[in-house]
This record gives structure tokens, sequence and C-alpha cells, in this order.
């Protein structure tokens, strides 16, 4: 980007630079500095470029990222590892599907790894805001900040998964279709409640503003993060699997083989998380200005 106060040396270069379709030489989003890597992005884009800024965001810090996924979400797959051996692979047939994963049996043991499953997600969804907060104040916190700052909110997210969970549940009975309508609602509020360091109940209103100023693009953004993400979960899944079917093993092998594609959630969850941030970016430069306030405070800074 050009330097605050600074003029363009040409008109269509300048142009680009500020909206950030213009990139020097070997930069990418994975060596900019993240301020300036955030504002360049937010610029008026289709909602599939929307989901693509990101694999952007992703990019700008993605062992941060990642770190803050494994940190999360593997003690959440050892609980489910664990529950295998002591209680038995029977009660738990399940198969992938949904934002995180829906188990399909009786269980109590697995709605609580649902739940929990459900919290980290949020947590980290709490986790990138913060990030992309401070990003934008030129600050670039550590995996370990940003995993103290989340784990401090974590009453945070509990409020917000159960609320959330209980306004789904009860869409989900219109018609089979309730849940697919309603999730566009709830699918920033992990990312409001740490960008803009607001409790449960002011995210979860800020997020269902959001969606409902622009209700058909964030049906479009939840859903389309809904499907990228589900093609590479049962991807993932499905080849561990695949191999142990192949190979003629019964339950025992199974479904040992079927936790270990779960570890897919350490790829999955993180871009989950990546794509609500960058929806939430989008309906707030759609709905709020935000671009322009951003970039005309870099201009008079």
């Amino acid at each position: 980007m050009e330097p605050a106060g600074a003029e363009p040396a040409a008109t269509g270069s300048g142009v680009a630079e500020v909206r950030g379709d213009a990139r020097p030489d070997g930069d990418d989003a994975g060596t900019r500095v993240p301020h300036d890597a955030l504002v360049a992005s937010l610029r008026p884009r289709s909602v599939p470029a929307v989901l693509d800024r990101g694999i952007d965001l992703l990019r700008i810090r993605p062992g941060r990222w990642f770190g803050l996924g494994a940190a999360l979400l593997l003690p959440v797959w050892l609980f489910d590892l664990i529950l295998l051996v002591t209680v038995g692979a029977d009660t738990v047939e399940r198969i992938p599907l949904g934002p995180s994963v829906l188990r399909l049996e009786e269980s109590s043991w697995a709605l609580a790894v649902i739940a929990l499953h459900a919290i980290a997600l949020s947590l980290l969804g709490i986790a990138v805001g913060t990030a992309a907060r401070a990003w934008q104040d030129r600050s670039d916190p550590s995996t370990g900040e940003l995993l103290r700052a989340a784990l401090a909110r974590t009453w945070t997210a509990v409020v917000i998964v159960t609320l959330a969970g209980l306004a789904a549940a009860a869409a989900s009975c219109l018609f089979g279709v309730g849940y697919l309508l309603a999730a566009p609602l709830f699918f920033t509020a992990s990312i409001v409640a740490g960008a803009e360091r607001t409790g449960p109940l002011v995210a979860l209103r800020r997020s269902i503003a959001l969606a409902r100023a622009a209700y058909g693009r964030a049906l479009g953004l939840a859903s389309g993060s809904l499907a990228l993400t589900q093609v590479v979960r049962f991807s993932c899944w499905l080849g561990p699997v695949a191999l142990a079917g192949l190979l003629g093993a019964g339950d025992g092998l199974l479904v040992p083989m079927e936790r270990i594609g779960g570890l897919v959630v350490v790829v999955v969850e993180p871009l989950t998380a990546a794509f609500a941030l960058s929806a939430y970016l989008d309906l707030r430069c759609r709905v709020e200005g935000l671009d322009l306030e951003l970039r005309t405070r870099e201009r008079f800074a």
C-alpha cells in the first residue's frame, strides 16, 4: 500500500494499490504486514471472491491459525478417541455433516463431544476476531496471546453456542431447511465477540443485525462456507475409511480409522473461521462502510 498521505505515481496504479488489486513482485498475503494485508483486502467482491479472500486471510499468519486450531480442537478429538476406547465403538456411529460434526446416535457422551467441539470452534472464532482487531490496530499478537485471550472468554463461547444452538434447533423444525436459513444469522457471532470485544448477547445481536441487513449475501456466504468445508471434511474422512474397507477391515479397525480421518478438524475449522472472518468483514463493508472508514483513517492518520 502507499504510505499514508502519499500521492499515487499514476492514477491507474494508485487506485489498484489502494484497493489491493496490485501487489509488488514477490509480495503475498503470507509475507505482508497483517495490517496492510487486512486493509488491502477490503474492497467490493462477489460471494465466491469473499470466500476466496478467506483463504488469503488464512495465509496471513497460517502457523497461528493452525496452531490455534490444534490447541483448541485436538483435546476434543483426544477425548472422543478415549471414549471410543473406553465406551466402545458400537455406540458412536457417525457421519460428517454440518459446520462441525453431527453425531447421529443417542449417546450422552457423544452429545458432550458435540458441545465441546462447538465451544472449541467458537473459541477459535473469538481468537481469530481478536487477531483481526489487533491487525487493524497495527499489532500482531502471538499464538499464545491469542489462545489466552480466547480461553479467558470461554463463558462467552458457552453462551453463544447455547443460544445459537437452541435457535438453530428450533429453526430446524421448519421443513428441514430451517437450520440453513438460520445459520447466516449466527455465522459471525464469535468473530464479532473477538473483533469488537463484546459479550455474548451483544455479539449475537450484532451478528443477526449484520446478516439481516444483507440477508441474501449472508445466506450465500454461510452456505458457501458450509459446502466448501464439507467437501474438504468428507474427502479427508472418506480416505482412511475407504482404505480400511479395501483391506477388508472389520469394525474393530474401521471405526479407529474413521477417528483418524477426524483429525481433519485441525484443517477444516481454521478454514471455517477464516470464512467467517471474511464474511464479517464483507458484511461490515456492505452495511457500515468499514473499508471506507479504514482507508480514510489511513489517508489522514
